[in-house]
């Protein structure tokens, strides 16, 4: 008998080829990422140059919110209440801003039930005061607030984009501790709900009233696109250009002369 009969056999599970094709990683692609980002991301990022997942936007928030409360003047909002009231009254009538009651255009309300105030053309701004509460009272403050703002950037920046109209006024008297603790809220409620929703509004209007588009170009994501190629084109500009200059200065340092070709 040949030995090797005795020898036990290493036993194997019979190899069967996989039933599912291996998913590979799918490869990073900007054009489709612009194509899906949000609207409220591209206007987000319109308006401040960052993305809202960006964790450095609430600190651009912060400072961008102290620039425009200095930039219109307006009334520290630690003030009491009446005070507070007296100096954005103030600011209207030293620039020729009218405040006016709510029922004198009644209808204007009518139509559009969740507007709480507004600012028109020629430099209204039409609020109601509610003193019934202080919470109330506050809340109407603001909104007064934010239509004076509106009222001086028609005065003197009338051809700022909605975009950066809508940006101002709502981060004015934003509240930023809110963001801080919430940071999803800047794109689903600062730029989503409230700068979003006016933005619509405007063109929604625009169009109806005066037949303009209600999608600028700065809302398509070939905007971004584009802006992204423009970009990294200048990218490789500054790095050839700082190359160059690198290469200038190893020349100087070993007293090479620049060859005759490059100087034409």
């Amino acid at each position: 008998m040949n030995k090797a009969e005795n020898i036990p056999q290493e036993e194997h599970n019979k190899w069967e080829a996989p039933t599912e094709q291996v998913k590979k990683p799918e490869q990073y692609n900007p054009i489709s990422e612009r194509v899906n980002q949000t609207y409220s991301s591209r206007l987000c990022e319109y308006v401040t140059g960052m993305k809202p997942e960006n964790p450095e936007l609430i600190n651009r928030l912060q400072e961008d919110q102290k620039i425009i409360r200095s930039k219109y003047n307006l009334p520290n909002p630690d003030l009491p209440a009446s005070e507070f009231e007296r100096s954005l009254k103030e600011i209207a009538k030293k620039n020729g801003i009218e405040i006016r009651s709510k029922h004198e255009y009644s209808r204007l309300f009518d139509e559009n039930p969740s507007v709480g105030a507004m600012s028109l053309d020629g430099g209204k701004v039409v609020v109601d005061l509610d003193r019934n509460s202080e919470k109330g009272y506050n809340k109407s403050l603001k909104q007064m607030e934010h239509e004076i703002v509106h009222g001086l950037q028609e005065k003197y920046a009338k051809s700022m984009p909605i975009e950066e109209m809508e940006y101002e006024a709502y981060l004015s008297n934003g509240n930023i501790q809110f963001l801080k603790d919430d940071p999803e809220a800047i794109n689903e409620i600062l730029f989503g709900t409230l700068i979003g929703g006016s933005v619509k509004i405007y063109y929604g209007a625009e169009r109806c009233g005066r037949g303009e588009a209600d999608s600028p170009v700065r809302h398509n994501p070939n905007y971004f696109i584009e802006k992204d190629a423009q970009a990294k084109t200048n990218q490789k500009k500054l790095r050839t250009e700082q190359d160059l200059k690198q290469i200038e200065e190893i020349r100087s340092k070993l007293g090479i002369t620049k060859p005759a070709s490059e100087s034409k």
